[in-house]
């Protein structure tokens, strides 16, 4: 299952169901950190596919590579991450703490139905 969920992963990673996420409205007029004014009630969103195409935070962003989150949870403290929700490095269905689990796990349950109920 944890080869099969980095898949999925890396599905979603690669082929985003939305360009943005995570809509705000600044409640205070602020400045960021590259100078830009964003005066009170200002609309802001994340862009999905800037975190997902990232080469800071991927290697080779571009390619779809199916065990690129298996590996990540190889890494010391990261056994438990990137697996059953999304995280700050993918975040299309939200982050925490309003994760929702449902679009993985629902993908689980579908596969698992075909593999079971089907002859190859």
């Amino acid at each position: 299952m944890k080869k099969l969920d980095s898949v999925l992963h890396e599905s979603q990673r690669i082929n985003a169901i939305m360009t943005a996420t995570i809509i705000r409205k600044a409640k205070v007029s602020c400045r960021l950190s590259d100078g830009t004014s964003m005066p009170k009630g200002t609309w802001v969103m994340s862009s999905i596919n800037a975190a997902h195409h990232s080469e800071i935070k991927y290697e080779n962003p571009m390619k779809f590579d199916g065990f690129r989150f298996s590996r990540m949870r190889e890494q010391p403290g990261n056994e438990v991450k990137y697996q059953a929700v999304s995280t700050t490095d993918s975040f299309a269905f939200g982050t925490a703490p309003h994760t929702c689990p449902g679009p993985i796990n629902q993908l689980k349950v579908l596969l698992a139905y075909i593999i079971c109920n089907n002859e190859f």
